[in-house]
């Protein structure tokens, strides 16, 4: 369900933002290798930074009730993701990087989640399924954070921007038994001395 998500929102900035054909667009991708030697990309990428589990949506019970029985199954685990998008363009005669436009690309990313930051499926009837809704926060880093994520990307930075990205779950609907309910239970209150 991540890698649906985030191949969901990438195509709604696509297309708030980018024609269909244009370019840069913003595609899937590690963004620590934008700048390394040779790689001359000229899209906006998004990177899945970390993925972390939200325990407060987990549910304690590993069965659930079928007429006439009780399947018992692991319950489907919810997360938190951050994700970073992150521009560098590359001029036009290949000397440098186009520093304003990879600014601009970012902006509109900034742009859209602050015209729509809730996918709900009322809304949206189109997100994949099994995903009912997705809720993007900016996250702010300081500069000592800032430098503790590109130096874990192994890069130097670039214009980007970070968001969590709440809530995906993970539910691979694998049913290991089923029993039948309990429907009656009976006591035993005698008490029996064995000589």
């Amino acid at each position: 369900m991540i890698a649906q998500a985030l191949t969901y929102i990438s195509g709604k900035i696509n297309s708030a933002f980018f024609t269909p054909a244009g370019s840069p667009r913003v595609i899937l991708g590690n963004i620590a290798t934008l700048n390394d030697t040779g790689v001359a990309e000229s899209n906006v990428l998004l990177s899945l930074i970390n993925i972390e589990e939200e325990v407060l949506w987990r549910d304690p019970e590993n069965y659930f009730k079928r007429d006439p029985s009780i399947v018992y199954k692991n319950p489907p685990m919810h997360f938190n993701t951050t994700i970073a998008f992150g521009a560098y363009l590359p001029n036009l005669n290949n000397l440098g990087t186009n520093y304003e436009g990879s600014i601009a690309k970012i902006q509109k990313v900034i742009g859209f989640f602050q015209r729509q930051n809730v996918f709900e499926r009322t809304n949206f009837p189109d997100l994949p399924n099994g995903i009912e809704k997705l809720n993007f926060e900016l996250v702010n880093l300081n500069l000592e954070q800032l430098h503790h994520l590109w130096s874990m990307l192994g890069g130097k930075y670039i214009p980007s921007v970070v968001y969590k990205m709440r809530m995906v779950a993970i539910d691979e609907a694998l049913e290991s038994a089923e029993a039948p309910w309990i429907t009656q239970i009976i006591i035993d209150d005698k008490i029996k001395f064995q000589q």
